[in-house]
């Protein structure tokens, strides 16, 4: 363990830094196996990155699954999650106090307005190494407009864990099966994701993300705390070399090099007219690469991926191979220098 200056962790995200799917590396191989197996009534099939075919999944196989992870991992299982994400291992590692506010499904403001909570709370100060996890452009996010029961009127009285589905519609258009959870009389403090949407305008979502980045950096920093601002999915940051494997970059190698250049002209080509809009891609792109941790867990995983290993959870999210190299190769070295 070394000398640290810091006395605490704290973190902000969404299910890349909350640690979501992570509770499998607790699974023996044939439970997990057998009851995914079970929920796609003997579909199950899993790919070479650890990743299971998902194209045949209904929703109902996602809540079911989820479901079947938090009861696997007790009462608790949200601190487990937490603790196996980057910023647990982190804090295990130098001997911190450990504190991540971040939640899946959660978009940039959701992000923002957790951070704003808690810096009037006073869990931020000159003590506190601070990681603030980017996500995902597009994601709507209501703060007051979501009922008790959740969003689709699930069982009454509500319950601990109603997650429902959300509509997520990338680049691509790629759907994928994002879940988020719905709120309960419990947990009225979590912010609901209801859709990722884009509008025809992925460049506006783009600069949305960056404005509250740059606020957010300045917010933690006015308290004399350490900020290290990660891109867990290289959406923004240049990615450190083209991936090799084609079932992990079939969707993303055509971004890695420049990524929001390149997502912009796959969105917005046809109807974007803004003659300056070539001077902002270059001073968008340019500022994520500077302000943004230079190693992601995407970096990682196709690291992972060359050596012919898994690196992906079931579900998609970057296993707890791919958080720990991150952290031991990584993030240890870099705030090593800077304690």
């Amino acid at each position: 363990m070394m000398d640290c200056k810091f006395k605490r962790v704290v973190a902000f995200g969404d299910s890349f830094t909350y640690g979501a799917e992570l509770i499998q590396c607790d699974m023996p191989d044939e439970v997990k196996y057998n009851k995914l197996n079970e929920l796609t009534k003997g579909k199950l099939k899993i790919l070479p990155n650890g990743k299971a075919d998902t194209s045949t999944f209904k929703q109902d196989t996602y809540k079911n699954w989820i479901k079947f992870e938090s009861d696997f991992a007790g009462p608790n299982y949200e601190a487990i999650y937490n603790s196996y994400a980057y910023p647990g291992l982190v804090a295990k590692e130098l001997g911190l106090e450990y504190f991540n506010y971040s939640y899946p499904g959660y978009g940039i403001d959701a992000i923002y307005a957790e951070l704003m909570l808690q810096f009037n709370n006073g869990s931020i100060d000159k003590d506190s190494l601070v990681f603030l996890g980017l996500t995902y452009p597009g994601r709507i996010v209501k703060f007051n407009t979501i009922n008790k029961y959740g969003s689709d009127h699930i069982s009454k009285p509500p319950v601990r864990n109603p997650f429902v589905s959300n509509t997520y519609q990338g680049p691509r258009n790629r759907d994928t099966g994002a879940m988020g959870l719905a709120r309960d009389e419990v947990e009225r403090e979590k912010f609901m994701l209801l859709r990722f949407k884009y509008g025809g305008d992925y460049m506006s979502e783009i600069i949305k993300v960056y404005a509250y980045m740059i606020a957010m950096k300045q917010l933690i920093e006015s308290t004399d705390a350490k900020c290290i601002i990660v891109d867990p999915s290289c959406i923004y940051k240049t990615r450190n070399k083209e991936c090799n494997d084609p079932l992990h970059g079939a969707f993303v190698d055509p971004y890695y090099d420049a990524p929001i250049r390149n997502g912009i002209y796959e969105m917005d080509e046809n109807i974007n007219v803004n003659p300056r809009r070539e001077e902002l891609i270059d001073i968008l792109q340019k500022d994520f690469n500077e302000l943004t941790f230079n190693m992601s867990l995407l970096d990682c995983s196709d690291i992972i991926a060359e050596g012919n290993k898994p690196w992906s959870c079931l579900l998609g999210h970057p296993n707890k191979d791919t958080h720990e190299l991150l952290v031991k190769d990584y993030l240890l070295p870099f705030i090593n220098n800077i304690i």
